[in-house]
């Protein structure tokens, strides 16, 4: 038990740095640190802080959000095991969203949007590991039906450069929901939702095309619905719809899709960096 503490409090210490990977709990770790004494904070401050970061990134007052933000790292490092019962990997998972923003938070010149996005994903998923209630994400029903029902209505009218649009839409808005929906949700949820939206994305080219476009977009929109509703049940989805990588199941499933999610959003934040260095 005290190596386990020991282990997430350096993991914890690793968040302070920006050091992720999952190599670190191979490392031993003394008795002494694990026992370290510190004040203790409270979800609920966690929740306070990044509230602010989050508003402080709407008003694009990113200097005082990025000092907000390392008042959050060193805060967080404070939380008893006890009050913030999460798995390593979604530990790493609010690590890598947090880099993310201190990396985009850093630059230069700040890019509105793409920072408003990131502290928007970072709120959600901190909000969805720390409440066990109303997750913020689910305010996002709205939004996310807005792109569906353009979505069916291109589909309806042949329009497939509107469909594009409406598709693209949805996915940036699913982006941000991800790492919430990651935590929040079963695997077996997650797989359903996630295959869904993989296969809109795979193929994209030809959906609009497909004489069963509809029968598919609706089933994908129910299951939405479901989501937002908290409704979704745990059955496996429409074989029809999923990629052969969704036939692997459980804790294969949740890191393939984390690595993956990682690999993604570092490459759009090295995409970022070089086209406002051109």
């Amino acid at each position: 038990m005290d190596k386990e503490v020991g282990q997430l409090k350096f993991i914890k210490q690793f968040f302070i740095i920006g050091i992720i990977s999952l190599l670190s709990f191979t490392l031993n770790i003394s008795s002494t640190f694990a026992h370290h004494d510190v004040d203790h904070v409270t979800k609920k401050q966690l929740s306070h802080l990044a509230d602010k970061i989050y508003l402080f990134v709407k008003n694009e007052k990113y200097d005082e959000a990025s000092v907000v933000l390392m008042t959050f790292a060193k805060e967080f490092s404070k939380v008893e095991e006890d009050e913030l019962k999460i798995s390593t990997l979604d530990l790493e998972m609010l690590a890598l969203s947090y880099q993310n923003l201190e990396q985009i938070l850093s630059q230069e010149n700040v890019e509105k949007t793409i920072a408003f996005r990131q502290v928007t994903e970072f709120r959600l998923l901190l909000d969805a590991l720390t409440t066990s209630y109303q997750p913020l994400w689910v305010e996002k029903e709205t939004v996310v039906k807005s792109t569906f029902q353009n979505m069916n209505e291109s589909l309806l009218s042949g329009n497939n450069v509107a469909f594009q649009t409406s598709l693209n839409e949805f996915l940036s808005v699913y982006d941000v929901l991800y790492p919430a929906l990651f935590v929040d949700l079963t695997t077996e949820q997650l797989e359903k939702i996630d295959g869904h939206v993989q296969f809109l994305d795979k193929y994209r080219a030809t959906f609009a095309q497909n004489e069963k476009a509809t029968e598919h977009f609706a089933i994908i929109k129910s299951d939405f619905d479901a989501l937002f509703a908290g409704e979704l049940e745990d059955d496996e989805a429409d074989p029809s719809l999923i990629w052969v990588m969704f036939s692997v199941g459980g804790i294969i499933f949740a890191s393939l899709c984390f690595v993956g999610w990682r690999k993604y959003k570092s490459e759009k934040i090295e995409k970022s960096k070089k086209v406002r260095n051109r």
